[in-house]
């Protein structure tokens, strides 16, 4: 699956931001569905078999429901699929460019699971029937999509919390030999198992009972159907921080920083919230917050996907600092070569650099001696031969000396970075090369 790898090409600073943000979004809107059709699909299973083992008519209407209210149809279901997955893998192949770790090669598999699955289910949807149970092939196709889909849920934890742990991206090469290669990625997975079924506790009573009250539902279904998503929903929100501060205990050292654990604080405070808002529903029959309760779920979402980000971010640091030296240093690259078919005046440049040395270096840069910054003197020699380079760190500067503060962005444009090279590497060839 390796020929995916073609299409990534280097990153640039902006595209990776946007990749970072991608990342977060719409891990919340594929998660969400994700988790209504496979709570919604293996629930379905569950309650059609009761139905026809106790023979009791609603079980059939309530494994209809499950599927038919909390997903969509066939297409817009793939268009969910789809339009996250490939952005998931434009994303990290963006992130993780020209690293060891092959995170196409799990989105690959993923998303074959994820569409076979996605097929499976659908068939045994079309059986389904308020009075009658679904069995032969039909039956069978959805136990093995749900199959499918829980593999597909295993390849994309075990690759997402594989970026977290870049010591093991060496010893880790492909998606199947491996079971839980470390306490972490255990605790994650099942964390994202109760989170499923947690989202499929608010989705049933939010879209089963709140979006459309017009379809003839007796009020003793509505009761059974509350019931049974307020305490799915209530049951595996209390599971969630069992397997959230686990995986926080084991999550590798690479990856903590103090944004990670403020963010996981965060998450800790909108489990407890939402806890209060299902035990409110479920002392209180008449309350109608299912649809709050919903969106306070996605709230949670985002909670998690912003604890990964600072996690990934912390992780990546290291590479990220990579990404973003050459990504600078090709813009400087792309920037000379175009300067080489524009009209050139030294004068004029040397004019504009020696105002922005007045205005915005001089501030902190000698040419002799360290004041904020390094004497030029010192560091000027090795861009010797090297203008873009020396460009591309004033346009877009990242700290390179631990005893000295970074220096920050002055906001300037590929033409002023460059002018601002050339005068100062030009003063100080003819100024205080020699000396």
């Amino acid at each position: 699956m390796n020929f995916l790898e073609g299409v990534i090409f280097p990153p640039r600073p902006d595209h990776l931001i946007l990749a970072k943000l991608f990342l977060v979004l719409i891990s919340v809107v594929f998660v969400s569905f994700f988790s209504l059709l496979f709570g919604g699909t293996s629930l379905s299973l569950i309650y059609n078999r009761l139905g026809k083992s106790e023979e009791k008519p609603m079980f059939f209407k309530f494994s209809k429901d499950l599927l038919h209210r909390l997903t969509g149809n066939f297409w817009i279901s793939l268009l969910l699929v789809l339009l996250p997955v490939f952005t998931f893998m434009i994303s990290y192949g963006e992130l993780l460019y020209d690293s060891n770790i092959k995170i196409l090669q799990y989105f690959s598999y993923f998303i074959i699971h994820l569409l076979i699955g996605l097929v499976l289910v659908y068939w045994y949807k079309g059986g389904l029937s308020a009075e009658k149970p679904v069995s032969g092939p039909r039956m069978f196709s959805g136990v093995l999509g749900v199959l499918f889909l829980l593999g597909a849920a295993y390849i994309f934890v075990m690759g997402t919390t594989l970026v977290l742990d870049p010591e093991k991206w060496g010893f880790i090469k492909t998606v199947y030999p491996f079971f839980f290669y470390s306490m972490n990625s255990f605790a994650r997975f099942f964390l994202f198992l109760t989170v499923m079924f947690g989202f499929t506790g608010v989705g049933i009573l939010f879209l089963l009972l709140n979006w459309n009250r017009q379809d003839g539902q007796d009020e003793n279904y509505r009761k059974y159907v509350r019931r049974f998503g307020v305490t799915l929903a209530l049951s595996f929100t209390f599971l969630q921080p069992v397997f959230f501060l686990w995986n926080v205990v084991n999550l590798p050292m690479v990856a903590r920083s103090f944004s990670v654990y403020a963010s996981g604080v965060v998450v800790i405070v909108l489990l407890f919230l939402l806890s209060l808002i299902l035990y409110n529903l479920m002392i209180k029959p008449a309350s109608s917050s299912g649809s709050v309760a919903f969106v306070f779920f996605i709230l949670v979402l985002f909670g998690y996907n912003g604890f990964d980000h600072f996690a990934r971010e912390t992780a990546l640091r290291e590479h990220n600092l990579v990404l973003l030296k050459d990504a600078q240093e090709a813009e400087a690259t792309k920037a000379a070569a175009k300067a080489q078919f524009m009209p050139k005046n030294e004068e004029s440049d040397l004019k504009i650099g020696e105002n922005l040395f007045k205005t915005k270096c001089s501030a902190c840069h000698r040419f002799d001696m360290k004041v904020v910054g390094p004497a030029y003197k010192d560091v000027l020699p090795k861009y010797k031969g090297h203008m873009d380079k020396l460009a591309a760190f004033i346009l877009n500067p990242v700290k390179v000396n631990p005893a000295l503060p970074p220096m920050p962005n002055q906001g300037l444009t590929p033409k002023e970075a460059q002018a601002a090279a050339k005068y100062i590497m030009h003063r100080f060839e003819t100024e205080f090369e020699h000396k």
